[in-house]
């Protein structure tokens, strides 16, 4: 099985050495966790390495972007005007012309690009805008195996839902091919002191770690202690 470095320290130990290629993968935690941080630092990997990747976003213009990425001394810039980069704001609020975009378009570019690695932050708004249930169970659906099809290692980042332990509207679970989850959780015997960790809960094919593990966002990214536990 071939498995894509996620590039985040700590995590590919966590999940048998890698994502399985192809897979796509939701990152859902709360405000703060670091999701798009973990979506960059994933699409910067792959860019090192020569591949093709796209970051699509559906809150932050390009230039947004590119300076968030920065910040961590990932200079995607140089990657947009060498061309295996492309960045993707779409308009959140016209959903049907956003989600006939992704599905139309995304296979097009994938193909004639030969981009490896695909972005979607946050894929939560995508599902706030239906009004029914049914609706944003069968553009889920939908979107998701347009992607799955294209070969394309995907990462789609959630929000966290009320119970903290499942995506917004608990559907993105059911869809993809992994999960992992991103929470802010007390230290043992402390009521003001917090670490970030993260659980792998699903990865499809793959064995996986079952323990939960500290994490930090550091100057260059997250690292995952994978060696220590959480007290």
């Amino acid at each position: 099985m071939i498995r894509v470095s996620t590039g985040i320290e700590g995590l590919d130990e966590m999940v048998n050495g890698g994502i399985p290629a192809g897979h796509t993968v939701l990152v859902m935690g709360p405000a703060g966790s670091g999701k798009t941080t973990f979506a960059l630092q994933f699409i910067w990997n792959g860019l090192v390495k020569d591949e093709a990747c796209m970051f699509i976003s559906l809150e932050e213009e390009e230039p947004k972007i590119v300076k968030t990425a920065s910040r961590y001394g990932w200079d995607f810039q140089r990657y947009v005007d060498k061309g295996t980069l492309s960045l993707l704001k779409l308009d959140a609020l016209d959903i049907s012309a956003t989600m006939a975009r992704l599905k139309s378009e995304l296979p097009k570019i994938i193909d004639s690009t030969g981009v490896s690695r695909v972005v979607i932050d946050p894929f939560t708004v995508l599902e706030m805008l239906y009004e029914t249930d049914h609706e944003r169970r069968v553009h889920t659906f939908e979107l998701c195996d347009i992607i799955s099809k294209t070969g394309a290692t995907t990462l789609v980042s959630s929000e966290l839902g009320k119970d903290g332990r499942s995506s917004w509207f608990g559907l993105m679970e059911y869809v993809v091919d992994g999960v992992i989850l991103l929470r802010n959780t007390p230290i043992t015997g402390s009521e003001d002191r917090m670490v970030f960790t993260i659980l792998v809960t699903k990865m499809r094919w793959s064995n996986h770690a079952k323990e939960i593990k500290p994490y930090d966002i550091t100057d260059k990214g997250i690292i995952i202690h994978s060696k220590s536990a959480v007290f």
